[in-house]
């Protein structure tokens, strides 16, 4: 936006403001109205900026569903890992429940012949105490 200073001035001077004052008044408000309109965006920046958003919009809805299909896929893998993680686990669990089962048979048969030994010592010890050996 510019300002017509000459005819600005023509018209203060014919409102009976003094030639040199005119001229003053009517370059003062020139040179503000430039220097503000300087950094002004016009209706064609504004457009074109618009059309940049709407562009930048456009590709960054694209990135979006791209991502989120690529995050689909990969939370399908890792649902796919966990169900396999989860039959090894109960394999596991089966095996560690079949080994503590022949554990404990083990201890069960050194318990009951570690008894039979102690009742054998104790009946020898009995034995020998009576003098009926």
């Amino acid at each position: 936006m510019s300002v017509d200073t000459l005819s600005l001035a023509r018209e203060l001077r014919a409102a009976d403001i003094e030639p040199a004052h005119a001229e003053a008044i009517a370059a003062a408000i020139g040179r503000s109205v430039n220097e503000t309109t300087l950094d002004a965006a016009t209706v064609g920046d504004l457009a074109q900026m618009r059309s940049e958003m709407r562009a930048d919009n456009a590709g960054l809805r694209a990135e979006i569903a791209t991502l989120r299909t690529e995050l689909k896929s990969d939370v399908a893998a890792v649902d796919r890992k966990i169900a396999g993680l989860d039959g090894r686990v109960g394999e596991l669990f089966e095996r560690v429940d079949g080994i503590t089962g022949r554990i404990e048979a083990a201890m069960l048969k050194w318990f009951i012949a570690t008894l039979i030994a102690l009742a054998g010592v104790a009946i020898a010890i009995l034995a020998k105490l009576s003098g009926a050996f």
